[in-house]
């Protein structure tokens, strides 16, 4: 399986969707990820994000160009172990659920907005 990358996150579908035509119109292939979970378990999309835009690692850079941002993962590397192989977490994923379960499914998300490592699981924040 190849390589992807969250290029762009967003609460509103149709703001993704416009996001997607952008990069289809540029020959830059891209899908969408947890569209349908966000619509179906709404009270759930704090938990796992929100609407993701992917695309292949190869085509990362050409993207975020296209799109006019600099992309969440597109430029980094492991200050540890350079790996190039590292995820942006915007929310605590866990315990937005936790708490949302606990609070009778109402929406929370808490922001931390950290990097990490998959191979070496380091942790750090941009200064």
């Amino acid at each position: 399986m190849a390589d992807v990358i969250t290029i762009f996150e967003s609460w509103n579908v149709q703001e993704v969707y416009l996001k997607k035509a952008l990069l289809a119109e540029n020959g830059i292939q891209s899908y969408i990820e947890d569209e349908h979970m966000t619509q179906i378990s709404w009270h759930l999309a704090n938990a796992i994000g929100g609407v993701k835009l992917k695309v292949l690692s190869k085509c990362a850079l050409q993207a975020s160009q296209v799109l006019g941002t600099s992309s969440l993962e597109a430029k980094k590397n492991c200050p540890e172990c350079g790996s190039e192989d590292i995820l942006f977490d915007q929310y605590h994923q866990l315990f937005s659920l936790f708490l949302s379960l606990l609070l009778f499914l109402a929406p929370i998300a808490i922001k931390k907005n950290k990097w990490r490592c998959k191979p070496c699981l380091h942790i750090w924040q941009e200064q």
